[in-house]
């Protein structure tokens, strides 16, 4: 089975990647998970005593979000950023969000349309070369590859 992590480790996790700011973390994964930006392995209210599981998509997810997150973007602004990044990544790639970061992509950088810009109209995973020949106005694009070797 592929690497699992709970709240508190995927928040930690972060906080080793530099992208957390400690006790925040762990409150800011589950205000994700509670707005449907970061999946569980089964149930979200898992019960008392057992603990909610994040499978390793989580983190790369998380990664992206937090990024965002720290533009000080709004959650709303967020979701719509990241809708659909899975099944466009999934149709153009041919492979999910995490195997398209750590084999695919020499050089992940995800791409990311702004409210109001012209060409880009859904977040798509691609090469640095490619996110910066694309001639695409308004967009975000988010380095990746510091992060796939602890993906």
């Amino acid at each position: 089975m592929d690497e699992t992590y709970t709240a508190t480790a995927l928040a930690a996790k972060l906080d080793d990647l530099g992208l957390g700011r400690d006790a925040d973390t762990i409150r800011i994964v589950r205000h994700f998970t509670e707005e449907g930006l970061l999946q569980t392995i089964g149930a979200v209210n898992t019960g008392k005593g057992k603990k909610r599981l994040y499978a390793r998509e989580s983190l790369l997810k998380a990664i992206i979000l937090l990024q965002l997150n720290h533009l000080g973007l709004p959650i709303g602004s967020i979701k719509r950023l990241v809708r659909g990044l899975g099944e466009t990544t999934a149709a153009e790639l041919q492979t999910d969000l995490v195997g398209a970061v750590t084999h695919t992509l020499r050089h992940p950088c995800l791409v990311l349309p702004i409210p109001g810009g012209e060409g880009c109209e859904q977040p798509r995973l691609v090469e640095v070369q490619q996110a910066y020949r694309r001639g695409d106005q308004n967009v975000l694009v988010l380095d990746l590859k510091p992060y796939r070797a602890q993906i």
